[in-house]
């Protein structure tokens, strides 16, 4: 299940708000665009209140490979478009298929450093 961590900045107004997709081992390319925008959706707060939230996507490099850059980037602007609450999408590729856990520690440990 994604984690929606939030992680604070060094200033104390400021507040990053980031949520975690990973794609894992379980979606494949044909499958792709139905499970992030379901996912998406099923995330779908209103964090656009808080200025809005990083999407960050992880999906293997075989996974990218397979799918095609060009294609994977077009389905997440595509997806992104559609959901007023994100402010930013990225694209985190791994050698292997990670765990939520461990997404969420990569995560905290990119934002905070």
């Amino acid at each position: 299940m994604p984690q929606k961590p939030k992680v604070s900045e060094n200033s104390m107004s400021n507040e990053r708000y980031a949520t975690i997709v990973n794609a894992g081992a379980a979606v494949t390319p044909l499958n792709f665009r139905p499970w992030l925008r379901n996912e998406l959706r099923r995330q779908g707060y209103s964090g656009h209140k808080n200025g809005g939230v990083d999407v960050y996507v992880f999906v293997t490099k075989a996974f990218v490979t397979a799918l095609g850059r060009k294609k994977l980037t077009k389905i997440i602007a595509d997806t992104v478009d559609l959901h007023c609450w994100i402010k930013e999408a990225q694209v985190v590729t791994t050698e292997t298929a990670v765990t939520t856990q461990e997404a969420t520690y990569y995560l905290e440990n990119q934002l905070l450093n």
